[in-house]
């Protein structure tokens, strides 16, 4: 019974980072919805400010918002003790590999791109929440390119 409560949903925040109002309401219902709590933050001053009193478990961050966008801002999150080892997934629009690499080296350990399933989401909020082991998006890249055949990656 006391591994229950490790596995808790209700116990884990969830930190949403996006500058569009529907996209944060949706996301809350979706995240709420599977237990977890929420706390929305509209942009990059804002995180920085809720960071520190609410301490979330999982962050989901845009990358195209006004004031900063989403790859500085994971920068500054890694950078700070608090939000260091907290994964952090980018949610957003940008599909191309350069995006993905960019993601991976300022820090993310995932990315979804808009639009998204909720199941998708779900699976990495699942995976994550639970979890405090930055950047295994760059472990996955690695692996993949390794894997790639010599030929390809000369190219």
């Amino acid at each position: 019974m006391a591994t229950t409560a490790i596995f808790d949903k209700r116990s884990k925040l969830i930190m949403s980072v996006d500058d569009t109002p529907e996209i944060l309401t949706m996301i809350k219902e979706i995240v709420v919805g599977a237990g977890y709590n929420f706390v929305g933050a509209r942009n990059a001053e804002h995180c920085m400010e809720r960071i520190v009193m609410e301490a979330p478990h999982f962050i989901l961050l845009d990358v195209q918002m006004p004031d900063k966008d989403g790859f500085e801002l994971c920068r500054e999150l890694r950078a700070r003790d608090a939000s260091s080892r907290t994964p952090i997934t980018f949610l957003t629009a940008r599909k191309s590999e350069q995006d993905v690499r960019k993601a991976v080296a300022v820090g993310g350990d995932g990315f979804i791109t808009k639009p998204f399933t909720v199941k998708t989401l779900l699976r990495h909020i699942d995976h994550w929440a639970f979890r405090s082991s930055p950047n295994a998006l760059r472990s996955s890249l690695a692996q993949a390119e390794a894997s790639r055949p010599a030929v390809a990656r000369a190219g």
